[in-house]
């Protein structure tokens, strides 16, 4: 008897479990109107949320794409329309010829640089930016923006020295990234060895930028790289300025100067 009571309830036991096993099984496989289970369901749901995601990406690529198609081919535009003009000038005109109109949601910045015998011009749409130069090419360095004899050696009485406006190439090219490269010493560093790069007009400018260089009494050759900012428009000008505070008898020279497109300084040069 104690025998058959042991095999009746292992039987009851394997029977609730075969009908839990029913239960769970019937559970899972719960099917919709439309006859598809739900863990087919969910399987779908994520394949869609990964081609979607796909689609995404493929049209913000394709779009991008586009829009740099059309900056390229706008500059391409611009750049005969002021070769055109140079043919019957004496000079790159200082704004890009009207008779260039550039596509829908396109802004064209830039034009002739100062003398006339270069230009810069940029594209943009949106996030988009592309420049160029004369060349057909994209702005880099190596080319001097500053006209004049830049060779020229500036000495100052005390410690302060106006070099150059760099407003008329700023005006054209934008405020993107320049580097300005020069010789410069000072007549004493006993009481300080560094100089100020700057932007002055007075006590306005219209774009401002400053660093700060170590000098030594000899002349010794150093950059600074900058990114102007656009300050007063009502000011006209902006002249590169060195400044080694009044009274330190730290009186800046300066010479050879060169502005360039760029995050790095080549070997002075004229302007062409």
């Amino acid at each position: 008897m104690r025998n058959l009571g042991l095999f009746l309830a292992i039987l009851k036991r394997y029977n609730d479990g075969k009908y839990m096993h029913k239960v769970i099984t019937k559970k899972l496989n719960i099917r919709l109107a439309s006859g598809f289970t739900l863990v087919e369901i969910m399987v779908t749901m994520v394949i869609i949320g990964i081609l979607s995601g796909v689609s995404i990406v493929g049209y913000g690529s394709w779009k991008e794409s586009t829009i740099t198609a059309q900056l390229k081919s706008d500059l391409n535009g611009a750049v005969a329309a002021m070769d055109n003009a140079r043919n019957f000038g004496n000079g790159y005109p200082t704004a890009i010829p009207t008779t260039f109109k550039p596509s829908s949601g396109v802004t064209l910045k830039g034009g002739g640089l100062p003398g006339g015998k270069g230009f810069c011009i940029t594209a943009t749409n949106g996030n988009l930016s592309y420049s160029i130069d004369q060349d057909k090419k994209p702005l880099a360095g190596g080319r001097n923006l500053l006209i004049g004899n830049t060779a020229l050696e500036k000495t100052s009485a005390n410690e302060f020295l106006q070099y150059a406006d760099l407003a008329p190439i700023f005006d054209v090219c934008g405020t993107i990234q320049y580097t300005i490269s020069f010789d410069i010493k000072s007549a004493n560093i006993a009481n300080q060895s560094t100089m100020r790069v700057y932007m002055q007009n007075g006590s306005a400018y219209r774009y401002y930028f400053e660093a700060s260089i170590p000098v030594s009494t000899t002349y010794t050759r150093r950059s600074v790289t900058v990114k102007p900012v656009l300050s007063n428009t009502s000011e006209v000008n902006s002249i590169l300025a060195f400044y080694g505070t009044y009274g330190t008898g730290n009186k800046p020279s300066v010479k050879n100067v060169k502005v360039e497109f760029g995050s790095s300084a080549s070997a002075w040069t004229l302007a062409p």
